[in-house]
């Protein structure tokens, strides 16, 4: 993360986990429990300005960022039951990754469904497919992994949501809150690219995304 200097202040390059595409452990949930067992399609689509929030132009200005296609394992590839489950990520630039799933036991009674990074293997509720170079002061694709491995922090982390000065003349002001703390970025969900293409997300999307359009109507042998 960053480190902390001298005068109590965070330095360094940071990028915060709130502007990285993120997959939730419950949207995986969802698509394999959807009896069904069809392929989802998940879009990230541009994040509008504060000023759009809530607005239709919100809406028409979100642009497609990223998509994946989430499914369940073929057949042939399903592991033992007493194994830990998968499920298939496939970008829409071909790179596919098989993801691993745990469970986790909630104090209250019952189970949870996590994701495991693919570096630390440590059970996770939301995994980021982007890495942090600091070094270089870039962000570069990766794999699904946690948010240390990515090397990410959190808006609030180190009061950045919080106004420091040492003016003098405004320096009343410092303490002030300048925002609540964003959202994640998380994606829209599609059983079909029907009807992301019916809403204009698929038309500017890698082909590939459309390669299981038939599986709407089948479930995966």
């Amino acid at each position: 993360m960053n480190y902390q200097a001298r005068r109590g202040r965070f330095e360094g390059f940071r990028v915060n986990c709130e502007c990285v595409p993120c997959l939730p452990a419950r949207v995986v949930a969802d698509c394999l429990a959807d009896p069904r067992e069809i392929p989802y399609l998940l879009i990230w689509t541009q994040r509008p300005l504060s000023i759009q929030r809530d607005s239709l132009a919100a809406v028409l200005l979100a642009e497609p960022r990223e998509a994946v296609r989430l499914s369940r394992p073929t057949r042939n590839e399903e592991r033992a039951e007493d194994s830990p489950g998968y499920v298939e990520v496939k970008r829409w630039t071909g790179c596919q990754v098989a993801l691993r799933l745990a469970q986790y036991r909630v104090p209250r009674g019952g189970t949870t469904l996590l994701l495991c990074c693919d570096w630390c293997l440590k059970p996770r509720r939301v995994l980021y497919g982007r890495e942090v170079i600091k070094a270089a002061r870039y962000v570069r694709p990766a794999d699904l992994i946690c948010r240390t491995c990515a090397k990410l922090s959190y808006a609030s982390e180190g009061q950045g949501l919080i106004f420091r000065t040492r003016w003098a003349p405004a320096k009343r002001l410092s303490g002030l809150q300048l925002g609540a703390r964003p959202q994640r970025w998380e994606p829209r969900v599609f059983a079909s690219p029907v009807d992301a293409f019916d809403l204009g997300y698929v038309e500017n999307l890698y082909r590939e995304t459309l390669d299981f359009t038939a599986a709407k109507e089948e479930p995966l042998n």
